[in-house]
């Protein structure tokens, strides 16, 4: 069930910005540390430096604010459309590929550190979507703003 709604919400990635929408559960980045604390922001950048239309949102503020917006527009939808009851992801972890070890593992299995590189994916058994907080994620919001961190999160 959750990979129809990770697939449609593809489509629908534009609706899944909301600077104001509320936190969502974090677990930290699958290393030990809270992924907020490990955000480009936190690490000396400038908050939203280089976004579109200039936000300026910190990074992990859109990751929260994106996650939980996909998450209401299908709470409402799934069961509107396919009469399916929506269940959120478990959590959303941050990993830094740059460490190669401690890499965030799925269904028991850490791949190779190439893998991670610049990836973000939705780990079934784990109930989890992971991604490249060190890589992927700033790049993306620096090129894409709050809709490319949306499409992402969402996809």
């Amino acid at each position: 069930m959750k990979q129809l709604w990770l697939v449609a919400a593809v489509l629908v990635a534009s609706w899944a910005v909301s600077p104001a929408a509320p936190g969502m559960r974090e677990q930290g980045d699958g290393l030990g540390r809270d992924a907020a604390a490990e955000s480009p922001d936190a690490r000396g950048g400038t908050p939203g430096a280089g976004t579109p239309g200039g936000e300026g949102l910190p990074l992990d503020q859109v990751v929260r604010s994106s996650v939980t917006d996909i998450e209401a527009f299908w709470d409402h939808e799934l069961p509107r459309w396919f009469g399916l009851d929506f269940e959120p992801v478990g959590a959303v972890v941050g990993y830094r590929p740059s460490n190669g070890t401690g890499l965030p593992a799925c269904g028991g299995i850490v791949g190779p550190v190439e893998a991670y590189l610049g990836n973000a994916f939705y780990c079934f058994p784990e109930d989890v979507i992971i991604y490249d907080a060190e890589n992927l994620m700033p790049d993306t919001y620096s090129r894409s703003g709050e809709l490319g961190v949306g499409a992402v999160l969402a996809h």
